[in-house]
């Protein structure tokens, strides 16, 4: 009865994470929509319809791609979208029957606290979009659990194991590097009294090939400039409470019972220094240990590797929590509330995580809307997601799963869906990349982009508050769009009309996105030169009002006093300002008896407001400068 209960237990949960998974067509992720394009993309370079081709060419990752494996597979015969949720549904089951595995293999009366596979299977890193991660600690605790199950070792499995470890690093070498320390130090534990050189030597020899992966990859990463070039340590109190928050997230109800549970495994390591203990608890007591420390003790983010020291809790808490003796539960009456209660537990995560998948999708309507317009690109594309994730606030710690920018990235499925190559990919980045930036003369070079991160900014009070603070910034991002193909804009009702007024012809509108083509006000600027002709004359040009110059050029000397008519290259509509030096003294920089435009300020800019193509901009030489 009690093993039809499980068997019950277990297959209902599947179901309910299935479900939960694939209920939205689309499940909105962090860094999601990044790895969709890259395995998307990878297998469509020669397709010149998509232009993909033009900017990129293929990033010879050797790690990282689990998602690009399956997922990529999938697409080959479905689309995207079905793909993607197969493979996330894959993967999340992954996860809970190697846990459930794991814990079976310890002891048989065990298996029932592998119910927290399911409970945990919708956590952090699959929202963050982690997702070959995610899947590399999967294939790690399935890896444990066949070891583990096997009484005696045979070259058969040894060779599985082998091949397991070889894809585990294939999705990513940094679990596979923590799951092959614990068959070390399984193999010291379990080896018989003068064999431990020879079960090391086993062991070397099993690992060797994902190994040397992992060494390929060290160097690989060394070689490459760092895509993030700062730290973060938050305080230990902050770092401690993403042990639950930054793991299975959400409520204190779901986040936290898991890791009271490896606390309880931490506590119980007392039981594992006795003669004759079970070398698998105390292989993964030791791991879950270090790995916890390396939670606790390193920054949130380091040199090259953002949210960096919460890579190590889910492995870390389920290593532990995993050493709960849960088979020593004797009596009936305590054995059937603790049964209850952990279906009850991981029942109830499965519940919150589909609830919180739907409200998810419903949040990003307007911007999946965009995916589906009938639009198609083949050059590059700007996409500036300005808003905090829907029915999110702007403070990330304070989520409902800290971190989690799930509008973020989202740019990258427009080109999924309807081609062009978007202005911000993970390519040429860190040692291991899909896609990499081709370099011209054999590709087309990409246009400028701002940095990311401008759209912070916009997120706080005191610029919501002050409209001039926002079209600052709008007209800063707006101005590098006349080199992409299109602007894909998510911000607020208003920011769509800053981009019409700015010469912006809009293809999709919805709420506050838009999706438009620049088209501009071309102008000209009609220059007066001082008394003797022209000396060397140095103009640029921004909009305004931001201040970054869009336009810079160095017209040549002529002698001749004729008025001179130089167009201003992709000029928008509205607000513009030019600052224009007659350069008398040819030294380059603005110095006395040099001239500016004679109504401009004392800095030399001269502000229009241009309301139609065509229009011209007149720069009389002023008086000297003193």
């Amino acid at each position: 009865m009690v093993n039809r209960s499980f068997w019950l237990a277990a297959g209902g949960l599947s179901v309910l994470l299935l479900l939960a998974v694939g209920w939205v067509d689309y499940l909105p992720t962090n860094d999601g929509p990044q790895h969709i394009f890259a395995a998307h993309a990878l297998h469509r370079l020669d397709d010149p319809a998509l232009g993909y081709g033009r900017y990129l060419e293929p990033g010879g990752a050797i790690t990282d791609i689990g998602f690009e494996a399956v997922f990529g597979t999938l697409e080959r015969f479905l689309p995207w979208r079905p793909a993607v949720r197969i493979t996330l549904c894959l993967f999340a089951l992954g996860w809970a029957w190697s846990v459930l595995a794991l814990a079976a293999a310890l002891d048989r009366g065990r298996r029932w606290l592998g119910l927290l596979g399911f409970a945990t299977a919708l956590q952090w890193l699959l929202y963050m979009g982690l997702f070959s991660y995610y899947l590399s600690v999967a294939i790690g605790l399935g890896v444990l659990a066949f070891t583990f199950s096997r009484q005696e070792s045979r070259k058969r499995d040894h060779l599985i194991v082998a091949g397991l470890l070889v894809a585990q690093a294939g999705a990513h070498v940094v679990p596979t590097v923590a799951v092959g320390l614990t068959l070390i130090i399984l193999a010291l534990f379990s080896a018989p009294a003068g064999g431990r050189a020879r079960a090391l030597a086993r062991t070397a020899a099993v690992g060797a090939p994902a190994a040397l992966m992992t060494l390929v990859v060290a160097l690989q990463t060394l070689g490459n400039a760092p895509s993030t070039r700062y730290s973060v340590m938050p305080a230990l109190a902050a770092r401690a409470s993403l042990i639950g928050r930054a793991f299975v997230s959400g409520p204190s109800w779901r986040a936290w019972p898991v890791v009271v549970l490896a606390a309880v495994g931490l506590a119980s390591g007392w039981r594992l220094r006795r003669r004759g203990a079970d070398p698998r608890e105390r292989a993964l007591w030791i791991m879950g240990v270090l790995l916890l420390l390396l939670a606790l003790s390193t920054p949130l983010h380091v040199r090259g590797w953002e949210y960096f020291n919460v890579r190590f809790v889910p492995l870390a808490v389920m290593l532990l929590a995993l050493l709960v003796p849960f088979e020593r539960i004797r009596q009936p009456a305590w054995q059937g509330i603790a049964l209850a209660a952990l279906a009850a537990y991981a029942a109830g995560s499965l519940g919150w995580g589909w609830r919180h998948n739907v409200r998810l999708r419903a949040a990003h309507a307007d911007l999946l809307a965009g995916v589906d317009a009938p639009v198609r690109r083949r050059g590059p594309r700007l996409p500036l997601i300005l808003e905090p994730p829907p029915g999110e606030v702007a403070d990330e710690w304070a989520r409902d799963i800290p971190f989690v920018s799930s509008n973020w990235q989202l740019g990258a499925l427009y080109s999924v869906e309807q081609g062009g190559v978007p202005a911000f990919l993970f390519a040429g980045e860190g040692g291991f990349v899909d896609l990499a930036w081709r370099v011209p003369p054999a590709g087309s070079p990409m246009p400028a982009r701002p940095v990311r991160g401008y759209e912070w900014q916009l997120w706080e009070p005191a610029a919501r508050a002050r409209p001039i603070e926002r079209v600052r910034a709008l007209s800063y991002l707006l101005s590098f769009g006349p080199a992409y193909e299109d602007v894909i804009l998510h911000g607020l009702p208003g920011d769509i009309a800053v981009l019409r007024e700015r010469g912006y012809v809009i293809d999709f509108e919805r709420n506050g996105l838009a999706i438009a083509r620049f088209a501009g006000c071309p102008v000209r600027i009609e220059l007066h030169p001082p008394p003797g002709g022209f000396p060397p004359t140095l103009v640029t040009a921004g909009w305004a009002p931001a201040t970054n110059t869009v336009y810079s050029v160095v017209l040549a000397p002529r002698e001749d006093s004729n008025v001179q008519s130089v167009p201003l290259p992709e000029s928008p509509c509205g607000d513009v300002w030019i600052r224009v030096l007659f350069d008398m003294d040819r030294n380059h920089t603005a110095s006395p008896g040099d001239r500016f435009c004679q109504d401009a300020d004392r800095n030399g800019v001269l502000q229009a407001r241009i309301t139609a193509p065509g229009a011209r901009i007149v720069c009389a030489a002023g008086a000297p400068l003193p």
